[in-house]
């Protein structure tokens, strides 16, 4: 099939493609009206982070951990759950992100966070996270509507950001690397949004068709890509896909793959790796090559760990995006789970 953009506007009936090209110009718009988001009430003796969100949600603030984590010293958690830990304590600062605000996981935790510290702060558009959020008197970082949550990833990881910033918990220095990337971000993946014979985006989604993707992260580095690739192919491109990480992987999965023709394993990879995982990578890929299963490795190229990481998120955006056209699928309604969603509010009324 040859894809070009009168085929795209055929099937990408949402514009899922805008979504995804603007995720720099969601940052550098975050940054520019930095002043504007302001906190009112004081957080102090904070000793430790959780941060409540699912799907896109939780995603920017993955994005966000993985960025700081070299230079951040306190600990951090992203719950994705119902419930909340044990150890939450007044100490500690609770930042809650749901996009539509109506995330269930979300407002229960919020809740249950509630009777445990008043150390907190929402990242929504509105609805009924931060309608709650307001008779508490919390802080409320509102972010821009009208996108999907997966495609409002810049929006909500820049929440996140300023969510630590501005209670002292990180440095401004933090959005000055931020700044220096915007330039190269945008370049990059406005070539990626041309439909040309080069896009590196349009050749691994043609490599990809009517594959089953098996994704493989490094721990610190690619981890997160391999999570986000993942869930933008289950979400975008309406196709299974998996993920693991290096070295956990080699500690279990290795051991159950067995040549099958649907399969095809991607390794992906940064040259701020360790040097034990480059080497894990090799020798499995070998193991799995030895199976005749189909093994690719991708790489971005960049000045700085943050540069490559947020080319890395562009990349894989777009894959997921041109595979969505490759099978005939518009990316943006997510059926499955919206069926989902009435089902379990049915079940609740009933």
């Amino acid at each position: 099939m040859t894809i070009n953009q009168k085929l795209i506007k055929e099937i990408d009936k949402s514009n899922m493609k805008l979504s995804i090209e603007s995720f720099p110009n969601q940052i550098n718009e975050m940054i520019k009206n930095y002043d504007s988001y302001s906190l009112k009430n004081e957080y102090s003796k904070i000793q430790n982070v959780i941060i409540l969100g699912m799907g896109g949600s939780a995603i920017g603030a993955e994005i966000c951990n993985t960025i700081i984590k070299n230079d951040n010293t306190i600990p951090i958690l992203i719950n994705r759950n119902y419930n909340i830990p044990g150890w939450l304590s007044k100490n500690t600062l609770v930042i809650a992100s749901s996009y539509s605000g109506n995330t269930e996981e979300t407002i229960m935790g919020y809740e249950k966070a509630c009777k445990k510290t008043k150390n907190i702060i929402v990242i929504s558009t509105g609805g009924i996270l931060s309608d709650i959020a307001k008779k508490n008197n919390h802080d409320i970082i509102k972010i821009p509507k009208d996108y999907q949550p997966r495609a409002a990833i810049g929006y909500s990881m820049m929440a996140i950001f300023f969510s630590l910033i501005k209670t002292k918990l990180i440095s401004y220095k933090f959005i000055d690397v931020l700044k220096l990337t915007i330039s190269s971000l945008k370049k990059y993946s406005s070539k990626l949004s041309n439909c040309n014979n080069d896009n590196e985006a349009l050749i691994w989604a043609k490599i990809l068709v009517n594959k089953i993707p098996v994704i493989y992260g490094s721990s610190d580095t690619t981890e997160i890509v391999a999570l986000r690739f993942k869930g933008q192919l289950q979400e975008n491109s309406k196709m299974i896909a998996f993920h693991n990480i290096l070295p956990e992987m080699n500690h279990n999965e290795i051991e159950g793959w067995y040549n099958n023709e649907n399969f095809i394993v991607l390794w992906l990879e940064d040259k701020d790796d360790l040097i034990q995982n480059k080497n894990r990578i090799i020798h499995s890929k070998k193991i799995l090559e030895n199976l005749d299963i189909i093994n690719k490795c991708i790489e971005v190229s960049g000045n700085n760990f943050v540069e490559r990481f947020l080319k890395f998120i562009i990349l894989t955006d777009w894959i997921s995006f041109y595979l969505a056209i490759l099978n005939k699928v518009d990316p943006s309604p997510v059926r499955k789970i919206q069926k989902l969603k009435k089902l379990l509010i049915k079940n609740e009324t009933s």
